[in-house]
């Protein structure tokens, strides 16, 4: 049996890579590695093909398509920039580059904590809870009635006691305590403070009641005032990691991340499981550039609680600034199927499949997201921009001078423009 041996080292080096190549094949079956096993397999068969055809054109291709393969698919459009000489490229992408992460959550409240959180005070506040069959018959018994149906989510009946113990004794602090609480969950904010500020007059050191108007400050925005009330709670009990927790989301909210993780960071000292905080502390890292952190926090935080739609969104965002499009889509979808009408998300997941040369799934997230919101300006970036890989300059001018419209000053929409029309100018 005649073995053929290589004539030459080429032969031999192709070989050799073709069998590597396959191995590779072989490894991608395993779903831990299956990306970087197939990216390496495609390396190794690029390298097997272009030594055996041995040609000057076969290895400039080679060449480009490994290092594609290596950085990412926009390596064919610098190569393509630096033929045509095109400056305008390279402008424009140096200035989208700085905008990278800037798309902010303007809306920092969470589905979850639009309905409250649900672990504020696991124990009540009064020494015990009677049944229903006790005779109505002093303030005390009412009032810890009342805060077992709180406890138990029946809120209706918590405030139909609460006012019950009111009737009786109007500055009972744990009845004003357990209804202001109560309407909180309910999201009447309000109503929650008028409660707890009338506890508070009544005694001072109540700190649950400062924890309760501190939460609904938050959830009626004004961060300030939750920040105060937090801080005054936490004077009488410091390790309480839910006011903690909601110190770090007030923090975050008004942008002051170093605060926000410090709080956070200090929750989970004490409870290393609160996703909540770890869903904050995420965020708060990824407007701070720490992307890793980010997505140790957000993927710890969805191991406990898989379906929050906030940290998948923060997780999105951060796979996307992190130049991960797949991961960004995968999380991106998941948190839209929770709440579809997201401009934040649509118009991240717009982004990463105009990254992937997914022209037309970009438009229609970026469409979608222009419908809910037409002034949202990084979804008519991100369609012009689509538009202008597609060579359909006019719609990519009109969005790109929308954007202008609304913010004037936006550098990269300007150079976008710029390169749209040189382009443009190129094809006539």
């Amino acid at each position: 049996m005649n073995i053929p041996y290589p004539e030459t080292y080429l032969d031999l080096i192709s070989g050799i890579a073709l069998i590597i190549s396959i191995l590779f094949s072989f490894c991608s079956l395993i779903p831990a590695i299956r990306d970087f096993a197939l990216r390496l397999m495609g390396i190794f068969l690029v390298v097997s093909i272009s030594l055996v055809a041995n040609t000057a054109t076969i290895y400039f291709l080679a060449v480009i398509i490994v290092a594609t393969s290596i950085t990412s698919l926009a390596f064919l459009e610098n190569i393509a920039a630096i033929i045509r000489g095109n400056k305008e490229f390279f402008d424009y992408k140096k200035v989208a580059s700085k905008s990278q992460g800037v798309q902010k959550i303007d809306n920092v409240q969470r589905k979850e904590q639009i309905q409250a959180l649900e672990e504020v005070e696991a124990a009540s506040v009064v020494d015990s809870i009677p049944d229903d069959k006790q005779e109505d018959n002093d303030a005390k018994t009412i009032a810890a009635r009342a805060d077992r149906y709180r406890l138990e989510k029946d809120y209706d009946a918590a405030i139909r006691d609460a006012n019950k113990a009111l009737e009786i004794d109007p500055d009972y602090v744990p009845a004003l305590y357990t209804r202001a609480d109560t309407y909180r969950m309910l999201q009447n904010y309000d109503a929650a403070i008028r409660d707890a500020s009338k506890a508070l007059e009544i005694d001072p050191d109540y700190w649950y009641a400062s924890f309760t108007r501190a939460e609904a400050y938050r959830m009626s925005q004004n961060y300030d005032a939750a920040i105060r009330d937090a801080s005054r709670a936490l004077e009488k009990n410091p390790d309480h990691f839910p006011v903690l927790y909601t110190r770090a989301a007030a923090y975050l909210a008004l942008q002051n991340y170093d605060a926000a993780i410090r709080d956070a960071s200090r929750a989970l000292e004490i409870n290393p499981d609160y996703w909540y905080a770890l869903s904050t502390r995420a965020e708060a890292y990824r407007m701070l550039q720490n992307y890793d952190a980010a997505i140790r926090d957000a993927s710890r935080a969805l191991e406990i609680n898989p379906n929050d739609f906030f940290t998948l969104r923060t997780r999105a965002e951060t796979y996307r600034v992190m130049e991960k499009y797949e991961e960004t889509i995968r999380d991106a979808s998941k948190a839209l199927a929770i709440e579809p009408n997201d401009t934040f998300t649509l118009s991240a997941r717009a982004e990463a499949y105009r990254l992937l040369n997914n022209y037309d799934a970009a438009i229609q997230d970026a469409s979608r997201t222009l419908a809910i919101d037409p002034n949202y300006t990084f979804a008519l970036y991100t369609r012009a921009d689509t538009y202008r890989m597609l060579e359909n300059y006019d719609a990519a001018i009109r969005d790109a001078s929308r954007a202008l419209e609304i913010n004037p000053n936006d550098e990269k929409v300007q150079t976008l423009i710029s390169l749209i029309l040189k382009e443009k100018g190129k094809k006539k």
